[in-house]
């Protein structure tokens, strides 16, 4: 089963929000704040979804093909 960001939050006792400015790289987190996240989501093995992600950007790198 897939990890996502909520479960990371919860390990490392930090907001939601918080891992999401550290996944993408955002400002405004202290270092050791990053650290504990980034350790927690190699320890879980996170990685990120592409589907997810699109469904929120509302842009893909897929292309449909009709033959």
């Amino acid at each position: 089963m897939s990890v996502n960001s909520k479960e990371i939050a919860v390990r490392a006792g930090v907001s939601q929000a918080t891992v999401s400015r550290v996944l993408n790289n955002k400002p405004n987190v202290r270092e050791e704040t990053r650290q504990r996240i980034l350790r927690v989501i190699e320890e879980m093995g996170y990685y990120p979804n592409a589907e997810a992600r699109s469904l929120v950007t509302k842009k893909t790198t897929r292309i449909g093909l009709v033959v």
